[in-house]
This record gives C-alpha cells, structure tokens and sequence, in this order.
C-alpha cells in the first residue's frame, strides 16, 4: 500500500521577519513603571543590553532606555567603564540621564580614584539628574582622618546638582563636612529645586529643622533611624513646617514599639488634627535593640528605591 503524503509534508519551512514597529513595541512592553530602578542582573537589563546588538533601531531604543531605567552603579568597575565610554557616546548621552543609583563604595569611602570618577559622573549628568539614591558609607572616613581629601571630592560633585529634585542617601545623613564644627553646613541646602528628601540616621538639631523650613521646594521627608527626635519635637511642632501655607509631609521610619514619641496627640483645634496628618510613622516591627535593625532599616528603603513607592508610601 503507498504512503499517503499530506501536501504540506515537504514544503520548506521559512522564518518570516518581524516588522520593525513591532518589534521596538516588544521591546518598550518590557519595561516596569516608570521610576523604577533595574540592577544589571535583572532580566529586563539583559534583554535591553542584548537588543542592542540586533540593529541599529533596536541599539538607539534599548540604549535609551538603559539609561532611563538601568543606570544602577554598583561598583567601581562599572563606574569606570561608564566614564570611559564618554568619548564614544555620540552627543554625551550621560547628558541625558535623569535618574542614577549610586553604591560604588563597598565598606570605606577611603579610595580616591573611585571618589573622582563619581565627581566626574556628577558633573557630566548635572544638568539633567533630577533623581539621585546613594548608597554610600559617607561617614566611614571622619574630616579629621580624610588624608586623601575624599570628602572634599564628594562634596565637590552632590553641590553641582542644582537640578535635583529627589534625593535618597540610604546609609547617612550626606553630611561632608570638611572640618569638625557644631554647626552643620548640609549639601541638600543647595539644591533650589528638591522636592523630596531621605536621610539616615540624621541628627535632628535646631539648625537642621531650620534648614528644612528655608527648604522652600521641599513636598517631603524621610527621616530613617533619626537622632535627638524626642529632644527637637518642640521645634518641629513650633517650626512652621506643617502650617497651612506649608504642604510638607514627615515620614519616620524606625524599629520598636516606642521609636517614636507622640507627635501633636493632641486634638484640641483643626491645627493640630491637620499636623498629625502630615506626619506618618512607620514601625518595620523588630526589636529596637536588635543589632541587624540599622541594615534592616537600609534594606527597607532601598527597595522602596528600587520600585519608586518610597515616596507614595502610607502604612
């Protein structure tokens, strides 16, 4: 008995290309929202970086938004190599970037090469940066140890960034001092246009709450293991800062059931209802005394950094 052949059985298979729309539409359908910060590791990181081996469409749009969504430096190899790619970046595209994760320090900040290339990137991308999280141990080298004069550098770079509008350091206050004084000369003062502000473990003086109120553009605070709160809360509550002319909103994030003293309990007028509204407390639920509750506070808020809802966040 013959074989029955189906009339397709010998036809050739053939790949049928791609229209270029939609294939730039894939590629944009593999984004998060906006906001978000993508380490190298992650899956969408490496398919932009392989879609810009495809062609030269695919290269401009993926190369965009590496830039928008992937500029997460995490170590100085990589910092490195971003600089060096200046020379062949048609226009100066570090120009463009708008939003950086800074983590190019490991333990010390002691290491003056690193230091100067992360001047460098400040500079090149201060026209344009309006997003900036550090995750950089600023207070490893103290201003009467700092023989390289690292924190001149540092300093030197975070004070040129006057288009700033958001900024997250997660390990410290950004205090670069260059000498020891009591009075306290904050980077973040120099920014006109920062809108949104979070400090760890910053100490909570009278000239700090004070700054904060000159802060005209400020819409919000993020104070992570603060220092001295029970000691300044009369200034706060006596600053200004949540009058009616005043939008500003206080998130407090610490450890424990009592890391937070009672702020404007009180509900005797319409002030002090308004007050406790802008002031939000967040207890991440372990032992205040746990030795691993600083990191843990850090690990917080560098997630709420990662998917953009540090901002937004309202327990």
């Amino acid at each position: 008995m013959g074989q029955t052949h189906h009339p397709n059985q010998n036809m050739e298979l053939k790949s049928i290309p791609l229209p270029l729309e939609l294939v730039l539409h894939v590629i944009t359908c593999l984004l998060p929202k906006t906001g978000y910060f993508l380490p190298r590791s992650h899956p969408v990181t490496k398919t932009l970086l392989s879609f810009t081996m495809v062609c030269f469409e695919t290269y401009l749009l993926a190369r965009r938004y590496l830039r928008e969504y992937c500029a997460y430096i995490c170590s100085p190899f990589h910092l490195g190599s971003i600089l060096l790619s200046i020379p062949c970046s048609p226009g100066n595209q570090l120009r463009n970037i708008r939003s950086l994760y800074l983590a190019p320090f490991k333990t010390t900040i002691d290491d003056l090469p690193v230091a100067l290339w992360m001047r460098e990137l400040l500079f090149y991308t201060s026209s344009t940066l309006k997003r900036l999280v550090i995750d950089i141990p600023l207070g490893s080298v103290r201003a009467e140890e700092d023989r390289l004069d690292v924190r001149r550098v540092l300093r030197d770079g975070f004070a040129r960034l006057n288009q700033l509008e958001e900024f997250v350091s997660v390990q410290d206050d950004l205090s670069l001092d260059l000498v020891w004084t009591s009075e306290k000369n904050f980077v973040w003062r120099q920014w006109p246009k920062l809108k949104r502000l979070a400090l760890h473990d910053a100490n909570l003086s009278r000239q700090f709450w004070n700054n904060i109120g000159e802060s005209a553009s400020l819409e919000m605070l993020v104070l992570v293991r603060p220092n001295s709160l029970r000691d300044t809360l009369g200034m706060v509550e006596n600053s200004g800062l949540f009058s009616e002319g005043r939008s500003l909103r206080l998130l407090l994030v610490d450890a424990g059931n009592n890391a937070f003293p009672d702020i404007a309990t009180s509900r005797r007028n319409e002030a002090r209802c308004k007050k406790e509204s802008q002031i939000v407390r967040h207890d991440l639920g372990f032992s205040f005394n746990d030795i691993n509750a600083g990191k843990m506070c850090q690990e917080w808020v560098k997630a709420r950094c990662v998917d953009n809802t540090l901002w937004s966040f309202n327990c």
